[in-house]
């Protein structure tokens, strides 16, 4: 976690973006053999069903994540007063203009903010997991 934690510190500044996506890539990948590692062995699910749910997982996280990420685009552009089209096309044009790239900026900062509590929350929970499986 603190890993995942420090990519997304170096996310937030310029210099440091492409270390942050390589830090993130590289967590998240060992994250993600940790829980195939998980749900191969745990017995309490049948053996054909472990990857199915392993599928499930990483499914509903990625509908999860765009979900958050055009949510918080959404409100980035309205507070700009543009329209998320209007960004979208301009990024896929390569204009540079300092209207679209703010609000891109501003999706960034808020997308990081936002998995940075949920990484909080999500540790406290496994804390106390992890200290209710140890008494």
């Amino acid at each position: 976690m603190t890993g995942l934690l420090v990519s997304f510190i170096f996310l937030l500044f310029q210099p440091t973006f492409y270390v942050g996506i390589l830090c993130l890539s590289l967590f998240v990948s060992e994250l993600n053999s940790e829980l195939d590692q998980y749900v191969y062995n745990h017995v309490d699910l049948p053996k054909d069903f472990r990857l199915i749910a392993k599928a499930r997982l990483t499914n509903i996280g990625s509908v999860i994540n765009q979900l958050i990420m055009f949510t918080t685009l959404y409100i980035a552009a309205l507070y700009t007063n543009t329209t998320v089209l209007n960004v979208l096309k301009a990024y896929h044009s390569q204009k540079e203009s300092l209207d679209f790239l703010s609000v891109l900026n501003a999706t960034k900062n808020s997308m990081l903010i936002v998995f940075v509590i949920y990484l909080y929350g999500l540790q406290k929970i496994l804390r106390k997991v992890t200290t209710t499986n140890n008494e």
